[in-house]
């Protein structure tokens, strides 16, 4: 059965972010996501979590100006602070699910992705750890590098637009429902 949650960063944009929480658990919502919590102390966040009777199911890690930093090449020490933080937040408001930005840049992403979601995985995983990569559509052509990822067991999703294919051409239900 499907399971939604209310994206704060993009719903109830009429309230102040702090009025967010009680909205959506008005509206029926259990669970909420937000890609920035950094801008608020985590036990303010944690008691309006509580209030409200809300779970936390999703944050980002911090993004730079770059929409990300996980795959910018240079920005490893950047990245690896914000992931700190990112842990801190996601343990005080007992949130499983970090989103690791990629970063919008050129030459040498991919390889930098890698390397950064290999120690996130060493820092921070475990055996059960799950790993994504997401590329947009149009590089499927030209990704050559499957093959050294899928060996990390990290999974590599194309996809634009909520329409989502494995390299292996597995669809984004058919990858989920195999780790699920």
């Amino acid at each position: 059965m499907l399971k939604f949650n209310a994206h704060l960063g993009f719903q109830f944009t009429e309230l102040p972010f702090l009025d967010r929480f009680s909205a959506a658990a008005e509206a029926g919502f259990a669970a909420v996501e937000f890609p920035s919590p950094y801008e608020y102390d985590a036990s303010v966040l944690a008691d309006l979590l509580q209030a409200t009777g809300l779970e936390l199911i999703q944050i980002a890690s911090p993004s730079g100006d770059t929409k990300g930093l996980a795959a910018v090449p240079g920005k490893a020490k950047e990245f690896r602070h914000g992931l700190e933080r990112a842990v801190q937040y996601a343990t005080a408001l007992g949130c499983t699910n970090v989103h690791l930005m990629s970063g919008v840049t050129g030459d040498g992403q991919l390889f930098t992705a890698f390397g950064q979601l290999a120690y996130y995985k060493h820092r921070f995983g475990n055996a059960k750890t799950k790993l994504f990569l997401v590329l947009p559509t149009s590089t499927e052509t030209e990704f050559e590098a499957a093959e050294f990822f899928a060996q990390a067991n990290i999974q590599v999703l194309f996809g634009e637009a909520g329409e989502f294919e494995s390299s292996e051409g597995e669809s984004l239900e058919e990858v989920l429902s195999s780790i699920l």
